[in-house]
C-alpha cells in the first residue's frame, strides 16, 4: 500500500507500507467504526497510520476533499509521545512533522492531513472534542494494561461517545473512528460497546457500521522472535495477560469463586454459530426486575437445551418485552416456525410489584406472549444443584447438555468467572448466593430455566416424585420428535 507525497517537493514521492493481510483488510475498510486489537508487538499502530492515509486518499478521490483534518486521543500526552507517535515517525519519516510538544502534527501526504494530538485522562478533559471539525478521530490503547493507574489508565467509555460524535463533523468529508488495542478484560466498557455487539450497521441507525478486527501477533513478520518470546514468559503465570498481551483475546477476571465450576468454553461453547432447529419447541428464560433479560433456546429431544440469543434491558420489564419480540421476528427465528414456547423465570415474577399490587411483572410476560408462566425454585440450593448437574450432564450422543452460540459473548462471559461467590483473602466462600453484577441477570435467567427443565437433588435425598418430574420432562422433550439432533 503507497501514498503520495504533496506540497513537499524535496520530501520522497510517495511512503509505501508492508502490510500484513489482516492489517490490509483493516486499513481498507469501508466501516465508520474500525477496531483493531491483538496482543503486544503484533504491528497494531503501524497498521493505523496506514488506515489514516487510505482514509485520506479515499475522502479525496470520492468526495474532493483537498485537506483532511483529524486527532488522535490517548489517556495522557506523555503516553502519545511513546506511542503512537514513534510508529508514525518510523512509518512517514520526513513526510511527517510534529509541532507545539507533540501537541500537533502534519502529514504531508497528498491530501495533507493535519492532526492534533490529546491526552483525556479524564471526563473534565472532554472540552478538547468539542470545538474542532474533524473527519478522523483515532483512539489509542482505550482499556488499561492493569488494574491500577500506576500504568496507563485508559480512556473512558463517555470520550468513545464524543469521539463517535465530533468525527463526522468536517463538511462534506467521509467519517472515520478508529481504535488500535490491546484486548481489554470482559468487563470493560470496549467489550460491551466494541467486541460484543455483532459487526455491520447499527439496526437502528444502518449509516453506523462498526468492523473489528483481531490481529495475530505471528503475522507481524518485523517483531523479533525474542521479542515474542520475551512477552509470552513475562505473563506464562498470569492468564489473564497471557490472553489479552500474547493470545491477543479480551479476558476474563476472575473476583472470587465462579458459580458453575463445570462450564467450560470448550465443552459448552459452540465452535460454530447455531441456529433454531424448525418443529422443535423453544424456551425464553426470564429475570426481571431493574436489569431484566430473556435468554433465547430451544429444549431438543435428546434432552440438550441450546441457547441463541439473550436479549437485555436497563429499565424493566415493559421495554424488554418489545425487544424480545422483535428478536423473534428475525429470520432466524421465523425460519425455524416454532408453535410452542415455554417461559421460564425468577419465581419472584409471580409477586406483585412494590408499586401496585394489581401489577405482576410474570402476567405482563403471558399478555404481551400468549403464554403461561412457569416460575423457578424458590431456593437457591435447588438452582445451584440443578446447574452443576446439567453442565457435568451429557445427552445420550455424547454432546453437553447445555450449548451455548459462540455470539453470546456476554453470557458466556458471565459463567467464566464474573458470576460468582465472594471470597476473602484466603479464597474461602464468604456467601452462599452469587453476588449481584452485570454479568448474573443472565446467568440467573439461564440458571432458572435449568433448574425446571432439568431438576436435580443428589440421589440420597431425591424422592420419588422427583424421578417421575424428570421422567416426565425426559418424555415431553422426546414427544416433540425423534430426529437426531447432531453437535454444532
Amino acid at each position: 500500500m503507497a501514498a503520495t507525497a504533496g506540497k513537499r517537493t524535496s520530501a520522497p514521492k510517495e511512503v509505501v507500507f508492508n502490510l500484513s493481510p489482516t492489517q490490509l483488510r483493516f486499513a481498507l475498510s469501508r466501516a465508520m467504526i474500525t477496531v483493531i486489537y491483538g496482543g503486544m508487538g503484533g504491528g497494531k499502530s503501524y497498521a493505523t497510520a496506514a488506515k489514516i492515509v487510505a482514509h485520506a486518499v479515499r475522502n479525496k478521490e470520492e468526495r474532493g476533499i483537498q485537506e483532511v483534518r483529524g486527532c488522535i486521543v490517548r489517556d495522557t500526552l506523555p503516553n502519545i509521545k511513546r506511542s503512537p507517535v514513534p510508529t508514525l515517525q518510523k512509518a512517514f519519516g520526513p513526510l511527517i512533522q510534529f509541532k507545539d510538544q507533540y501537541k500537533e502534527a502534519v502529514i504531508f501526504t497528498d491530501p495533507p492531513i493535519f492532526i492534533d494530538c490529546f491526552g483525556i485522562a479524564d471526563l473534565g478533559d472532554l472540552s478538547k472534542l468539542q470545538g474542532p471539525e474533524y473527519a478522523f478521530i483515532w483512539l489509542v490503547e482505550p482499556a488499561p494494561i492493569a488494574d491500577t493507574e500506576r500504568y496507563s489508565g485508559g480512556i473512558p467509555e463517555e470520550v468513545y461517545n464524543i469521539a463517535l460524535a465530533r468525527c463526522a463533523r468536517q463538511e462534506e468529508a467521509i467519517p472515520l473512528l478508529t481504535i488500535d488495542m490491546n484486548p481489554a478484560d470482559e468487563d470493560h466498557w470496549t467489550f460491551k460497546r466494541l467486541i460484543e455487539i455483532p459487526d455491520g450497521p447499527d439496526p437502528d441507525e444502518p449509516l453506523i457500521i462498526k468492523e473489528t478486527f483481531r490481529l495475530p501477533v505471528d503475522e507481524n513478520v518485523h517483531l523479533q522472535e525474542i521479542a515474542k518470546q520475551a512477552v509470552r514468559v513475562a505473563y506464562r503465570n498470569d492468564p489473564t495477560s497471557l490472553t489479552r498481551f500474547v493470545k491477543g483475546e479480551f479476558a476474563t477476571i476472575y473476583h472470587g469463586k465462579k458459580v458453575v465450576e463445570a462450564f467450560s468454553r470448550e465443552r459448552h461453547v459452540a465452535k460454530e454459530v447455531l441456529q433454531p432447529l424448525k418443529g422443535f419447541p423453544g424456551v425464553r428464560f426470564w429475570d426481571s426486575w431493574g436489569e431484566p433479560r430473556c435468554v433465547l433456546g430451544q429444549y431438543l429431544p435428546n434432552g440438550q437445551i441450546r441457547v441463541y440469543d439473550v436479549v437485555m434491558d436497563h429499565t424493566d420489564i415493559d421495554a424488554i418485552l418489545p425487544k424480545v419480540k422483535h428478536a423473534l421476528n428475525q429470520p432466524r427465528w421465523r425460519n425455524a416456525m416454532i408453535r410452542e414456547w415455554r417461559d421460564i423465570g425468577d419465581c419472584t415474577m409471580n409477586v406483585h410489584d412494590q408499586s401496585s399490587k394489581y401489577t405482576v411483572t410474570s402476567r405482563k410476560i403471558e399478555d404481551a406472549l400468549e403464554t403461561t408462566f412457569e416460575p423457578g425454585p424458590q431456593k437457591w440450593d435447588s438452582l445451584k444443584s440443578a446447574l452443576g448437574q446439567a453442565f457435568r450432564a451429557s445427552t445420550s450422543e455424547g454432546w453437553p447438555a447445555v450449548l451455548i452460540c459462540p455470539t453470546q459473548k456476554a453470557l458466556i462471559a458471565g459463567l467464566d468467572g464474573p458470576w460468582h461467590y465472594k471470597t476473602d483473602a484466603s479464597h474461602n466462600v464468604m456467601k452462599s448466593k452469587p453476588e449481584k453484577t452485570p454479568a448474573s441477570h443472565s446467568c440467573d435467567a439461564l440458571a432458572n430455566g435449568i433448574a425446571v427443565l432439568m431438576p436435580w437433588q443428589p440421589a440420597a435425598k431425591g424422592t420419588e416424585s422427583l424421578k417421575k418430574l424428570q421422567a416426565k420432562q425426559r418424555q415431553r422433550a422426546r414427544s416433540y420428535g425423534q430426529a437426531r439432533v447432531l453437535h454444532a
